[in-house]
């Protein structure tokens, strides 16, 4: 499902006007990716939890040509899915 097809499946739901899921999706995603950049985790009770971890510098291989490569220290965004929302999708 794309981002298009979520926003129209909720504007159906919530009876309201697409363009303005839009605008409240857009927010949502906006603040979720403030916090993370602000190294600050965000907890949806029932949903689960978005965070950021921290990745150090380290050796792997290039699949494609076997060659060993360095990969920089990065942050990189995760989401821990919480018990409820497992089972929902079980």
């Amino acid at each position: 499902m794309k981002k298009s097809d979520l926003i129209a499946n909720v504007s159906r739901r919530v009876n309201k006007r697409e363009d303005d899921v839009a605008i409240v999706f857009e927010a949502i995603f906006d603040e979720i990716a403030k916090s993370l950049k602000e190294g600050e985790e965000i907890k949806i009770h029932g949903f689960g939890k978005f965070e950021t971890r921290k990745y150090g510098k380290r050796k792997c291989y290039n699949p494609i040509t076997k060659e060993l490569i360095t990969l920089e220290p990065s942050v990189q965004p995760a989401f821990i899915p919480s018990g409820k929302f497992r089972e929902k999708i079980k």
